[in-house]
């Protein structure tokens, strides 16, 4: 932990101090970054925190040596025994379960694939896909106040200058 201490922070502080930035940019563009800005550099201090305290706890009441008895056994977090087989087993029967039966009906896994890819395909069409809603011309109003009987050349030279 001594060794690894160091870089684990500095590198959380880098990361924290490139995104933190990236939260106040003004306009839109920002309004659209600070969300994703301030949830990374939330997230990395936070897994800097995991991996200086939590995950060596954690390793430690892990990797602690058994005894020859039970070496074969195995314990979890609460103290309830644990057999390799049993844990482990069933998850993998199941997974192995799953893949054979996937394999054994591939033409509809085939057709669902299809399915999905054109559902994809027509919510892609239908859905909007840009920031900016439908009504949004791409004109840009100006208000200009000049004082109280200003002439049309006024408002004209005002307005093009």
């Amino acid at each position: 932990m001594k060794e690894l201490s160091g870089p684990v922070v500095g590198i959380a502080l880098v990361l924290a101090s490139v995104f933190v930035p990236t939260a106040f940019i003004p306009g839109i563009t920002g309004r659209l970054y600070q969300q994703f800005a301030l949830t990374i550099a939330i997230s990395v201090i936070l897994s800097a925190f995991n991996a200086l305290t939590l995950s060596p706890a954690l390793a430690g009441l892990l990797l602690r040596p058994q005894s020859e008895e039970s070496s074969h056994r195995r314990r979890d977090l609460s103290g309830n025994s644990l057999t390799h087989s049993t844990a482990i087993g069933n998850a993998v029967r199941w997974f192995c379960a799953v893949v054979h039966a996937v394999i054994r009906k591939g033409g509809l896994v085939m057709v669902l694939l299809v399915l999905f890819g054109l559902g994809a395909f027509f919510f892609g069409n239908r859905l909007p896909s840009s920031f900016m809603p439908d009504e949004d011309q791409g004109y840009l109003y100006v208000s200009m106040q000049l004082p109280i009987a200003a002439s049309m050349e006024r408002t004209s030279e005002a307005g093009n200058g």
